[in-house]
């Protein structure tokens, strides 16, 4: 279970978290809420937000999840 902290970051996307999961600490990226941006942005924060994924898919570092 992930367990929230303090928001340490606001990006394009929503909310950067502090957490703590299985022992560590870890960021957590939290999306905007549709209800939070207008039609042509949420389009294009979701389109930025799946090429971020796909890119941190790739890699393997202990920090990243």
């Amino acid at each position: 279970m992930v367990q929230l902290g303090k928001v340490i970051g606001k990006g394009g996307f929503g909310l950067v978290w502090k957490a703590n999961w299985r022992e560590r600490e870890v960021a957590v990226k939290e999306l905007a809420t549709s209800d939070q941006l207008d039609q042509p942005e949420r389009i294009f924060q979701f389109m930025c937000f799946q090429k971020e994924v796909a890119l941190m898919s790739y890699l393997r570092h202990p920090n990243v999840i």
